[in-house]
């Protein structure tokens, strides 16, 4: 059985573990690379992430990829985004208060996100009857 140490601060997996024995009680949070394995970050790992260069890699591919220049143009051309562009730049000029044209338009999406899901829970309960046997017929 070979020796294999993740990090020079442990102790070999062989003499801490006897033969197919599993430690439940184990801390999960044991790191490769500084990456954490927990399914739930810490701050600490959170913070390091967030000021990572794998982070800003993929933020920089991402900005540039068809995949977000499509998904904003959808979003652009959405009856949510209009909603929100009409309500805030109706508030904004009556008030000239950013904050209250931010709330105006997220007011106006919640309208909109409403309204989409009563239409699909309208969709949804409409029943159609099955077509006649003689129909499906040659």
């Amino acid at each position: 059985m070979s020796t294999l140490s993740i990090n020079a601060n442990h102790p070999p997996l062989d003499s801490t573990l006897k033969d197919n024995e599993f430690d439940f009680n184990a801390s999960a949070s044991a790191s490769v690379s500084g990456e954490s394995l927990t399914s739930s970050p810490d701050k600490a790992s959170q913070k390091a992430y967030l000021e990572s260069e794998k982070r800003k890699a993929y933020q920089k591919a991402y900005a540039h990829s068809e995949k977000r220049k499509a998904y904003r143009k959808a979003y652009r051309e959405s009856d949510k985004a209009k909603a929100y562009q009409k309500a805030y730049h109706e508030v904004l000029k009556n008030t000239d208060d950013r904050e209250q044209a931010k709330t105006a338009g997220k007011q106006a999406v919640a309208l909109i996100k409403e309204s989409n899901k009563a239409k699909k829970s309208e969709l949804e309960s409409i029943f159609i009857s099955p077509l006649p046997t003689s129909c499906l017929s040659d």
